[in-house]
């Protein structure tokens, strides 16, 4: 039986540096546990990007 389910939504860091932007990838996390053992599924979201003073959000899958 599955125990314990957990859902969130993550903003990886350190940035990715590119072109003077910084770039963070939005995952949506789901982690499992079980009597055996457990499982972490990670799927992309968006990316948040920052140029300037400016603030970006581009989702990439429905989240």
């Amino acid at each position: 039986m599955i125990q314990n389910p957990d859902k969130d939504v993550k903003i990886l860091s350190p940035p990715v540096i590119l072109a003077g932007r910084e770039i963070y990838p939005v995952v949506h996390v789901h982690a499992w546990a079980g009597e055996q053992g457990g499982m972490i599924l990670v799927k992309p979201c968006a990316l948040l990007i920052k140029e300037g003073d400016s603030w970006f959000f581009v989702p990439v899958d429905e989240c």
